[in-house]
């Protein structure tokens, strides 16, 4: 979420936030990335009281879901761009062991921009458009 309040949801996951053009599209200059919530919530003590114990396991269940959804959309989306793609322009990106389960999106799109078809400024740089 920017200062003034916008959400960008998933957008880390197709525009890298290293890039340039993230903080020029999002108006963020620090990118946060996501990061597991603890099973439990540790400011939680025997001194708590009932019904801020019950809203803070409720906060922390919600956040859980959250990540948990974006972590599945993400690879979601990581199996939708390989199906809709022919195996030669992303086989390079192929764990030995885990085969395909940890290659995020944004890592296909760097994979395809450097590999296969390099992005307008490359081919300017080159003379070719």
């Amino acid at each position: 979420m920017d200062a003034a309040g916008n959400n960008y949801g998933c957008l880390f996951l197709t525009v890298d936030p290293d890039d340039v053009h993230y903080e020029l599209r999002t108006g963020i200059m620090t990118y946060a990335k996501p990061v597991e919530p603890p099973h439990y919530d540790a400011t939680i003590d025997i001194n708590t009281p009932t019904f801020l114990q019950k809203q803070l396991e409720e906060e922390n269940e919600q956040k859980k879901h959250d990540f948990f959804t974006m972590k599945g959309a993400l690879r979601g989306m990581a199996e939708n761009l390989r199906d809709a793609m022919d195996e030669q322009y992303f086989s390079q990106l192929e764990h030995s062991v885990v085969g395909f389960k940890n290659v995020t999106v944004l890592q296909i799109m760097k994979h395809l921009d450097t590999e296969w078809v390099p992005s307008h400024e490359h081919e300017g740089e080159e003379g070719g458009g």
